[in-house]
């Protein structure tokens, strides 16, 4: 059990609460953690997974700019492919997922919640979610991307991506991004576990079979772009704009583009 990701069993239910850090930025050890977690329960008994957070304030703010400054093309590509891994891992998960999202949802996190079954989110506390990539030159995936657009469109998922907007709660809601929205953290776990019972109650290989089935014609796609995804976090992330990008996120200051 790592201590970045904390594991709670109830029936045939795993709740995972991300603890990586205060504001739950992903870094390699939290992206190695989600793998190692992911992996260790994809054939166990488990039937449903929630996914939420322990961190006040924040789901996840999305990668830890550290993670790419001033890296190392060798190190560049090893985390790329990482990347790839979680996101193949989480899209393609055998049984449902239910994201509970209470606090700012950011960058990487944002594809966490929307490759889960079901998104349920916390009102009245001022948090946002979105993609905030274009703001400091970062790249999004091409795959994610992809399944966004056929989760809320093309219209508002070209919209998330070129201006890098930060929806509320009630919004997000609107566009399809999020399921439902409450006013508490405990009414959202309520609703996460009165679905997780019910989910419960199907046999299991025939929930297993329909996951599969939601997600396998997705696999030609992600697979095809696979490599350009890589090559292009990675040239990416050696650009003077995207360094300095990150490097403001650090700094808490505007960036300062050529």
């Amino acid at each position: 059990m790592s201590d970045l990701i904390r594991e709670t069993i109830e029936g045939t239910t795993l709740t995972l609460s991300l603890q990586f850090n205060p504001e739950n930025a992903v870094t390699e050890e939290a992206m190695h953690a989600l793998l190692d977690v992911l992996q260790k329960y994809r054939d166990s008994s488990v039937r449903t997974i929630l996914l939420t957070s322990t961190r006040p304030g924040f789901f996840s703010n999305g990668f830890d700019p550290a993670l790419w400054l001033d890296r190392d093309e060798k190190f560049l590509k090893r985390t790329a492919a990482t990347v790839n891994a979680i996101l193949e891992i989480f899209f393609f998960y055998p049984i449902p997922v239910i994201a509970v999202i209470n606090g700012h949802c950011m960058a990487v996190a944002t594809f966490f919640a929307a490759f889960s079954d079901y998104r349920y989110m916390i009102d009245g506390h001022g948090y946002r979610i979105g993609l905030p990539e274009a703001r400091v030159g970062a790249f999004i995936p091409s795959f994610p991307f992809f399944y966004l657009k056929e989760l809320i469109g093309i219209n508002h998922a070209t919209d998330m991506v070129y201006q890098a907007r930060l929806l509320k709660p009630v919004e997000a809601r609107d566009i399809g991004l999020i399921n439902e929205i409450f006013d508490s953290d405990e009414a959202a776990f309520a609703r996460a576990n009165r679905m997780a019972k019910r989910i419960a109650g199907l046999p299991i290989e025939g929930t297993r079979a329909l996951k599969q089935c939601t997600r396998e014609t997705y696999r030609p796609l992600f697979e095809a772009v696979r490599s350009f995804d890589e090559e292009i976090i990675v040239g990416l992330a050696q650009t003077p704009n995207t360094q300095e990008g990150f490097r403001s996120i650090l700094e808490k200051r505007r960036p300062v583009f050529q």
